[in-house]
């Protein structure tokens, strides 16, 4: 907010933990910082209206939503079941975007979430993102580095060939 000329002293602090969603259909509060391909989703899927400010749309780049870590240690020790494990979510990944509706009632059970509607509409929001599979792609990460760096997110931009192994998901 201050990043970009807002008074952060003028607002009204509310922690409501993880319910983003209940806490603005039931006007609790007026604005949340909230994963646009999550609450966002559930919000339209009620039907509540909301304008969705998107980092990217502000100058911030591609962020990388999901990475996997380990230790250094861990992955010299076990680097074959990590590749595995890669491997397999690769597999479930490509399953998924064939054939979507096993995983949407998976999603929706574990979520203790009923309405399997939404759990589809949430896998759909985010199908453009998971187009391209697993991968760590250098460019992005380096954008994300030096923008975090940047606006104070992170003290400096980490050293990304330090930070991942490139080598254990190809593009």
């Amino acid at each position: 907010m201050t990043h970009d000329g807002g008074d952060a002293g003028r607002v009204k602090e509310v922690t409501i933990g993880f319910n983003a969603v209940s806490a603005l259909l039931t006007k609790r509060v007026d604005a949340v910082p909230a994963f646009w391909n999550a609450e966002g989703v559930a919000l339209r899927h009620k039907g509540r209206a909301m304008r969705e400010f998107r980092v990217d749309d502000y100058g911030a780049p591609p962020y990388p939503e999901v990475v996997l870590m380990t230790t250094r240690r861990t992955l010299a020790h076990r680097r074959d079941a990590i590749e595995r494990a890669v491997a397999a979510i690769g597999d479930g990944l490509r399953a998924t975007r064939a054939d979507p509706e096993p995983a949407v009632r998976q999603i929706a059970k574990a979520a203790g979430e009923a309405d399997v509607g939404l759990a589809r509409e949430q896998l759909r929001a985010v199908a453009g993102a998971t187009r391209g599979g697993l991968a760590l792609r250098r460019g992005v990460l380096e954008d994300w580095a030096r923008f975090d760096a940047r606006i104070g997110i992170l003290k400096r931009a980490p050293d990304i060939d330090r930070a991942f192994d490139f080598t254990v998901v190809s593009s």
